[in-house]
């Protein structure tokens, strides 16, 4: 079967701290049959070293319809596949993504496809030094040279 969006869409928000969740969302149901739901987690950090043990998930869920066209396994894995590459694309603006993994399930009248991908993202700033941080640095390198 084909899907068909209504264009009816949820988000949900929560936090995970060491593997604990903290849910910002009021209602828990969705009240659909038939949705996605794609995960988007970001982990948090102090610099590009150093990764906090904390993390912001961000869930969305988009509504569908099944119309009673059939399509072919193959054919439909690789259009959810296509779909799921694209959205990846939208979401990372500009990442690189290093690992991309597939992972495909079939029943009677479904097939999911799930992508898990690994990206790495600038999310440093460019600024210009203070005189006090330009300084410093001639320090060190006098001290250096000594």
């Amino acid at each position: 079967y084909t899907k068909r969006y209504t264009g009816e869409k949820k988000t949900r928000y929560k936090l995970v701290i060491a593997g604990k969740s903290i849910n910002f969302s009021l209602s828990s149901g969705i009240g659909w049959d038939s949705y996605d739901k794609i995960i988007v987690e970001r982990n948090l950090r102090l610099s590009d070293d150093s990764l906090l043990p904390a993390a912001i998930v961000k869930e969305t869920y988009l509504r569908y319809d099944r119309p009673d066209a059939q399509t072919d396994a193959e054919k439909a894995q690789d259009m959810l596949q296509a779909h799921l590459e694209q959205r990846l694309t939208r979401l990372t603006d500009g990442a690189e993504t290093v690992k991309r993994e597939f992972e495909c399930s079939e029943d009677e009248d479904s097939i999911s496809v799930t992508m898990r991908a690994e990206c790495i993202e600038q999310i440093g700033v460019q600024r210009p030094m203070t005189g006090e941080e330009i300084n410093n640095t001639d320090n060190e390198t006098e001290i250096m040279h000594e």
